[in-house]
């Protein structure tokens, strides 16, 4: 969908790839809706917020 938006507006897009140290064991000790509040967190470090 961001491709096809990015594409349609003709601006640029990234695709940022990281690996999370111990994010797996998040997922293990806290549950899946744990480790997505830590991947929302990381995404809103990583746009600057």
């Amino acid at each position: 969908r961001e491709l096809l938006r990015a594409k349609r507006k003709n601006t640029g897009i990234s695709i940022i790839m990281a690996d999370i140290d111990w994010f797996k064991s998040i997922n293990d000790s806290f549950g899946h809706e744990a480790g997505d509040t830590v991947l929302v967190a990381v995404a809103e470090m990583l746009k600057g917020g």
